[in-house]
């Protein structure tokens, strides 16, 4: 799976403001894929973890056009 163009901006968010994201991911398969979960890397980089919905983060899948 592959993010593709047009490809997000940085977003650099000031604490208690909203922001919001938009990615369009291909799979391997050139179709999109049936859900995508994002995740960060731990304080150390060596390991990873899916980033979880709370009452900072939410998180919305939907496929759209071809």
């Amino acid at each position: 799976m592959n993010i593709v163009a047009p490809y997000p901006n940085n977003i650099f968010a000031i604490s208690g403001s909203a922001v919001n994201v938009t990615c369009i991911f291909v799979g391997d398969n050139d179709q999109p894929p049936g859900r995508v979960t994002f995740q960060r890397r731990n304080e150390n980089g060596d390991d990873w973890f899916d980033i979880q919905d709370s009452e900072r983060v939410f998180q919305t899948n939907k496929t759209q056009g071809d």
